[in-house]
């Protein structure tokens, strides 16, 4: 299955990396985290209905993982 992103939040993601720039703000940017709430690995593994611990192993996973990244940098 091909992951489809929402462009609206990442126009908004831009945005915000934008202002910062502009303010002169630093900003660190993590890609996953531990909190349900902010795309932790719990979500990332429910959506391919696996249990968090397989974030860190299943091959799916890390391909969906890579994905995001490549569609966040690119």
């Amino acid at each position: 299955d091909k992951l489809i992103f929402n462009e609206d939040a990442f126009v908004a993601y831009d945005k915000m990396i934008q202002l910062a720039g502009e303010y002169g703000i630093k900003l660190l940017l993590p890609f996953v985290d531990q909190y349900q709430w902010q795309g932790g690995i719990t979500e990332y593994a429910a959506f391919r209905g696996k249990s968090k611990d397989a974030f860190w192993t299943d091959p799916q996973l890390i391909a969906d993982f890579k994905s995001v990244i490549n569609y966040t940098l690119n």
